[in-house]
């Protein structure tokens, strides 16, 4: 089968209006938003967040991506924006001193420090670094950022078309959890159309998929899902690597 990269370049994108409140804890709180531009994932700082929280003060740095503590090298400096002569506050991760609570999460690929109110100035001002990418300049009353972002949804195991029996269950399958929800490509496909957000399938441009698809007489419905750029099928090919942007598509950006 063909082989494609693809990667999903999620460069920051708008959070709510005034008419539209966010219900996401962290809504309130994004003081920046950065592109994905750093060639070390766990280097690339994608968004920064600041929130008072009881006694501390949460600073949250969302990163590209991270496995463990090991690939991080951040540094957070709180500076007196009112004394800017003062020395500032400074936190290393992963080496930081016992008294800050750091939350690590791997999956969110975000980074969470708890500073207690004691330990900072009453007007502090943020910045936070790592050896390739900086965001300076952040204050607890600051804007929120208002940004656009290109978003890609990307898929690459939606279908298996080697036997019939396999290909009708990737396609509308019956799920064995409790509820026994159906689940399958068709389900994907027909929240593309309700949606009409594009998505690219890594895996469904191979001679048996296809030849599956044609069978079961769906293939005139990708096709036509492809002519309205709905649908992408990148080209395989073994020394082949795709990197696919698609700059039209903007979602909104909403903090987990």
């Amino acid at each position: 089968m063909r082989k494609s990269l693809l990667f999903l370049l999620l460069l920051v994108a708008c959070t709510k209006t005034s008419a539209q409140p966010s219900n996401h804890p962290w809504g309130e709180a994004l003081r920046a938003l950065d592109p994905a531009n750093a060639s070390t994932p766990a280097n690339d700082i994608t968004a920064v967040y600041l929130h008072q929280q009881d006694e501390f003060l949460q600073v949250r740095v969302d990163l590209l991506d991270f496995e463990n503590p090991n690939d991080l090298s951040l540094e957070i400096w709180i500076e007196d924006n009112a004394a800017p002569q003062k020395p500032p506050l400074i936190i290393k991760i992963p080496s930081h001193p016992d008294s800050y609570r750091i939350s690590l999460d791997p999956v969110l690929t975000t980074v969470i420090v708890d500073i207690p109110l004691s330990k900072i100035p009453p007007q502090p001002l943020v910045n936070v670094s790592s050896p390739e990418d900086q965001i300076t300049g952040l204050r607890l009353d600051g804007q929120i950022p208002n940004q656009i972002a290109p978003l890609l949804l990307t898929f690459f195991d939606t279908f298996a078309g080697r036997f019939p029996a396999e290909a009708l269950r990737s396609w509308d399958g019956a799920h064995s959890s409790p509820r026994g929800e159906r689940h399958g490509l068709k389900h994907l496909l027909d929240a593309v159309e309700e949606y009409q957000a594009p998505i690219v399938l890594l895996d469904l441009d191979t001679p048996e998929n296809i030849s599956a698809l044609d069978a079961m007489g769906i293939q005139p419905h990708i096709q036509s899902l492809a002519d309205q750029e709905l649908l992408y099928l990148p080209e395989n090919d073994e020394d082949d690597i795709q990197f696919v942007y698609l700059e039209e598509v903007t979602h909104p950006y909403h903090p987990i």
